[in-house]
């Protein structure tokens, strides 16, 4: 994208991507405040009762596996990044050699243990 142009344009057009990446990220947040509406609006007018707490047991629980799901990238975010010496819960228990999806599954699973008390196996290692 950037080849090819002098310094003084590459970072004009790198910095107007970075602003357009959080305008997409911003409209993409409204999207999301838009379906909470819907939501809310059709909680309205349900006239069960039995299917109108079912609805609200799986907002929490969407809530609930969202919020995992930030807490897990934050955690295997502060694990992959690490200095020359340092050692992290990714290299203390073996797991930079396993997939991308096994990582994220393990710090989702790490993320969820945490609502019942934080009883899990692993627990986090970063030393100097």
């Amino acid at each position: 994208l950037v080849f090819g142009v002098s310094s003084g344009q590459t970072y004009a057009r790198v910095g107007k991507s970075g602003r357009t990446m959080r305008v997409l990220r911003m409209l993409r947040l409204l999207r999301m405040l838009r379906i909470w509406q819907l939501m809310a609006a059709f909680t309205e007018r349900l006239q069960s009762e039995s299917l109108s707490l079912a609805l609200h047991i799986a907002k929490v629980t969407g809530l609930m596996v969202g919020w995992a799901h930030l807490t897990a990238c934050i955690w295997y975010g502060i694990g992959a990044a690490k200095g020359s010496e340092d050692t992290s819960w990714l290299i203390e228990y073996e797991f930079g050699g396993r997939t991308l999806g096994y990582r994220y599954l393990t710090s989702l699973h790490w993320a969820m243990s945490q609502y019942t008390g934080g009883m899990d196996e692993i627990t986090p290692e970063n030393h100097r």
